[in-house]
């Protein structure tokens, strides 16, 4: 578009008389009246030098029907068409060479998979939840920005504000991304590219939790052609937050309520028993460090109050040997982490980790040190008694499950 008015404005400079003369077509703005030719041959005069502010009604002189005069849009003139509340037409011929208002795509921080507008191949998948874990983005934030058909090498810049208004705003650092101080200029490393802009997961960081952020862009096609900045679009931050969840059941996809209990039935000897519920947890957070959950127990063992008897819980290979204790058996997660069983609780076959009561417990499980989206992890409880242990119907333990994360 530009270069088409670019163009116009030169025919109307250099030959806008001759062109106009035969040319009787509805021309956009028009003006007529009182402008004449010296020349003794001259057969037209233009009366009256005005403009009408309804652009588009032709206007022409008094008893001559043979032509018009067209002013290019960009000259100073009075029109509500310059203005609407999506384009912004500027006056003068500079206005023919600034680069094209840019427009953003998408400014995210807490999106879920499906409803992304952005296309970045991390955030089109689960989403920005996917990208930060449970409970989105609460320090930064990815956003895209559209062109508008500028030029490959066209160079952008990057306002942010928390004023809807716009009284004022600051510019993200095309170094750090991090947020400028209010009122900072900008510098030549501050306009990147498209493509340098949106390749980038975290393009904005240092954000404030739980806060509305506004952002817009600005356009810089050569020196002298940076463009008014373009539409705004918003996006919220969220909390640090952490997911947990327990269910028992026989599925993964249980969902169950307290009280959590786990039936291990008649315990023979010789022989391991496996419960046949699970203990399922789900886990996630979008913490940078990451999650790590802990188990304690009450008894150091199943412990009989009938008869003060305790199968001891130990880290031990129950093929061989009494005891009673966890095994992880099943770790899965939307994205991110990953979720590991940590030792003595990720053995194989009868392999299991004891049970200790110590205030601060054990860690059976990790997120790797890493933001997590939808873990879920599964356990199974197994015990073998000998014929050292004192029969009785009343041996039960009470398991604590914590969990904790670091920013």
């Amino acid at each position: 578009m530009n270069k088409f008015l670019k163009t116009s404005t030169k025919l109307i400079a250099v030959g806008a008389f001759v062109v106009m003369l035969w040319v009787n077509l509805p021309l956009g703005f028009v003006f007529a009246d009182d402008l004449y030719s010296d020349d003794p041959g001259s057969t037209y005069k233009i009366e009256g030098i005005t403009v009408g502010t309804a652009g588009g009604v032709d206007q022409h002189s008094e008893g001559l029907e043979d032509y018009r005069v067209m002013i290019a849009i960009g000259d100073n003139l009075n029109s509500e068409k310059l203005s609407s509340s999506s384009y912004k037409l500027g006056f003068g011929s500079m206005y023919v060479w600034t680069a094209n208002v840019p427009t953003i795509d998408c400014f995210e921080t807490d999106t879920t998979g499906g409803t992304t507008t952005c296309t970045h191949t991390s955030v089109s998948s689960n989403g920005m939840l996917g990208v930060c874990g449970n409970g989105g983005c609460y320090d930064r934030a990815h956003f895209e920005l559209n062109a508008q058909n500028n030029a490959t090498d066209t160079l952008y810049a990057v306002q942010i504000s928390t004023d809807v208004n716009w009284g004022s705003y600051m510019y993200v650092d095309g170094s750090t991304y991090t947020l400028k101080s209010p009122g900072s200029i900008t510098v030549v490393n501050d306009f990147k590219t498209l493509n340098s802009w949106n390749s980038l997961l975290f393009n904005v960081v240092g954000l404030s939790y739980g806060e509305t952020y506004y952002l817009r862009a600005v356009a810089l096609d050569g020196n002298y052609t940076e463009s008014a900045p373009g539409p705004a679009i918003s996006a919220t931050t969220g909390y640090p937050s952490i997911v947990f969840d327990i269910d028992i059941g026989t599925s993964s996809s249980v969902e169950s309520s307290p009280p959590y209990l786990v039936d291990l039935g008649t315990i023979f000897y010789g022989s391991v028993v496996t419960s046949v519920d699970k203990i399922w947890i789900d886990l996630g957070t979008n913490m940078t460090d990451g999650v790590q959950v802990f188990v304690r127990d009450q008894n150091e063992g199943l412990y009989s109050s009938g008869t003060s008897s305790i199968i001891l819980s130990l880290t031990t290979d129950l093929s061989n040997n009494s005891g009673y204790g966890l095994r992880s058996f099943s770790t899965d997660q939307g994205a991110l982490g990953p979720i590991i069983p940590l030792s003595p609780y990720g053995g194989t076959g009868d392999n299991v980790g004891g049970l200790i009561n110590d205030i601060y417990s054990r860690a059976i499980y990790s997120s790797s040190y890493e933001p997590l989206y939808n873990g879920r992890a599964g356990v199974e409880v197994k015990a073998r008694i000998d014929e050292t242990n004192t029969a009785a119907s009343d041996y039960s333990d009470t398991l604590f499950f914590t969990i904790a994360g670091e920013l």
